[in-house]
């Protein structure tokens, strides 16, 4: 039987929908920054393209959780 994850693991609501959206996402932004910084340890990334990248993926991140504090609010959830 094929069973589809993404179904499975699905918000009862619209705002707990961004709000597992905007975590995932601010999750993805941290392992990929992390990632940056071991390729540039290794020599596989210029510093100009690190420090572009890293500050593209701070300011996606920085909205990503404005956006997930709001709806925590909204949905009087600890922050």
């Amino acid at each position: 039987m094929s069973v589809d994850i993404d179904s499975l693991i699905d918000a009862c609501t619209p705002l707990h929908k961004q709000l597992l959206r905007c975590y995932v996402h601010d999750c993805a932004i941290d392992d990929t920054i992390y990632f940056l910084g071991q390729a540039l340890k290794q020599g596989r990334m210029t510093l100009p393209n690190y420090l572009k990248e890293v500050r593209q993926l701070s300011r996606k991140q920085f909205i990503y959780r404005a956006t997930l504090q709001k709806c925590r609010l909204k949905a009087k959830l600890p922050s």
